[in-house]
Order: structure tokens, then sequence, then C-alpha cells
């Protein structure tokens, strides 16, 4: 059942954001590194206190199998065309729940929530090394639209 989150599940929130996050550290070392102890806990709480940010979850049977954070904004700016845009800042599926469905059925969500709120776009970042979540989101009618380039200087 897709659900907005509740602080109660800050505790599993915490931990689906660890595996993500341990997920990245393992394919950009150069980028990501593992912080301090509850850490996640403490991002996942702000989250809470974010007006803007919204949390939704994937619930089974008392278990959180995934969850997404979005943001909607509006791009309005003289040299681009308006949009209203559904930005994804973090879209995780627990390890033992992938491919399962979970990630279908939030990311189905998503957009739906996204139409219902005049939304012209949905958004996000992918890492380019991330095979599977760029396989995952082009298996969801995403497309690639912009590549960020980077030299490493030390």
């Amino acid at each position: 059942m897709i659900r907005k989150a509740k602080a109660s599940d800050i505790p599993q929130l915490g931990r689906l954001f660890r595996q993500l996050h341990q997920h990245h550290v393992k394919i950009s070392p150069e980028s990501y590194k593992m912080p301090f102890d509850g850490y996640f806990e403490l991002e996942m709480r702000s989250f809470f206190e974010d007006s803007k940010t919204q949390l939704f979850v994937d619930e089974i049977d008392g278990a959180l199998t995934a969850y997404a954070a979005v943001n909607i904004f509006e791009r309005e700016r003289a040299e681009r065309t308006y949009a209203k845009i559904l930005y994804i800042e973090h879209f995780a599926v627990g390890e033992e729940f992938r491919r399962q469905g979970s990630g279908t059925k939030l990311f189905r969500f998503l957009k739906d929530y996204a139409k219902e709120n005049g939304c012209d776009l949905v958004q996000l970042g992918a890492a380019a090394k991330n095979a599977e979540a760029l396989s995952f989101y082009e298996s969801m009618g995403m497309m690639q639209r912009t590549i960020r380039l980077e030299l490493k200087l030390t």
C-alpha cells in the first residue's frame, strides 16, 4: 500500500536510506562515504520538518518496502520554457524487496501524484555507473536529458 510517511516510520526509512547510500558507496567510492552513526535517521527526520518535501512509502504487512522523497517546483526563467516539475530527491527499494513490484508501484504512484498536482515533468538524478537504476527508470518511461561531466583534479 502506498501512503504518506509518518514520523513513526523514521527507523525503517533510515534503514532504507542506509541501504541506498551503501549502494552508492559501493559503485562510486570516489564520491561517497559512510557518514556517522545516526545520520540516516537525522536526514529522514529533516524531511518531516521541510514543508516542501513529501515522503511516500510502500508498506506490506507493516514493513516499508520502498520510499520516495519528492518536491514540486515551478521552473520560470527568462531563457527556459515554463514547467511544473515533480523532482524525486530519493527513490529506494529495500534490497529484500527488489524485483517484486514495489518500485514499479511507487513510481507509478508518483507519476499519478505529479499529474494530479498539475506537473508537466518528473525528474531525478542518477549516477551514470548505476546501470540497474538507469534501466529501471527507463523501463518506467524516463529518458536521459542531461549528462553532467566531471574532471577530477586531485
